[in-house]
C-alpha cells in the first residue's frame, strides 16, 4: 500500500492482539546476518519463552532474492510470522516461494473521513504536543485531510506545522 495508510500500525497492533514479540526491520538497513540473528533470537523466545515473534520487514522489495530465501525456513516452520510492508507490486517484488506463504493485503489511501477523525483524535490530545487552550477554526482538519491524498502521516505532518505557524496567536486558522 502507499506511505501513510498504516501497514506499520496494524502489524503492531497484530503483534499485541496475539501477545507476540514485534521486531521490525527495514529491508534498506538489514542484511542476511541481521535476518539470521532475528530469526535465532525468534527460535529462543519461543524455546524459553513460548512467545511467537512477528518480523515487520519494512520496504521488503528492497531484498533481493536470496535475502528473501533467507526468511523461508522461519516462515515455513513458524519460527515467526512474516509480514512485510511494500509499496510496489508484490507479484512482481517478492519471488514466489515467499508470496506463496503469504496472505497477501493490499491498502488503500485513507478517504478524507478517515484522515479528518485521525486529526481529530490528534487534535484532542494535542496537551502533548501544543497548550490545550490552542483552538483550532472550523474547516481546518477537514482541508488537512484532503490536502494529505490519503496519507495519515502527512496530515499529522501537515497539523503540526500549521499549529506551529500559529503559535502566537493561539488558534489555528485556515489561513496556516
Amino acid at each position: 500500500g502507499p506511505p501513510g495508510t498504516g501497514k506499520t500500525t496494524v502489524a503492531e497492533l497484530w503483534a499485541r492482539a496475539v501477545e507476540a514479540s514485534f521486531v521490525p526491520l527495514v529491508a534498506t538497513e538489514a542484511g542476511v546476518s541481521d535476518v539470521k540473528k532475528t530469526i535465532a533470537a525468534a527460535r529462543e523466545r519461543w524455546d524459553v519463552y513460548g512467545r511467537g515473534t512477528i518480523v515487520f520487514l519494512d520496504e521488503i522489495h528492497r531484498f533481493n532474492k536470496g535475502q528473501q530465501d533467507v526468511l523461508l525456513p522461519a516462515v515455513e516452520n513458524g519460527t515467526l510470522t512474516l509480514i512485510g510492508a511494500t509499496t510496489e507490486n508484490p507479484w512482481v517484488a517478492l519471488n514466489a516461494a515467499l508470496t506463496s506463504r503469504c496472505l497477501l493485503i493490499e491498502f488503500k489511501p485513507l478517504s478524507t473521513a478517515a484522515i479528518t477523525t485521525v486529526l481529530e483524535r490528534a487534535w484532542a490530545r494535542r496537551g502533548e504536543w501544543w497548550t490545550e487552550e490552542a483552538e483550532i477554526d472550523e474547516g481546518v482538519l477537514s482541508e488537512l485531510a484532503a490536502r494529505a491524498a490519503g496519507d495519515a502521516r502527512l496530515s499529522l505532518n501537515l497539523l503540526e506545522r500549521a499549529a506551529l505557524v500559529a503559535r502566537k496567536a493561539g488558534r489555528v486558522r485556515l489561513a496556516d
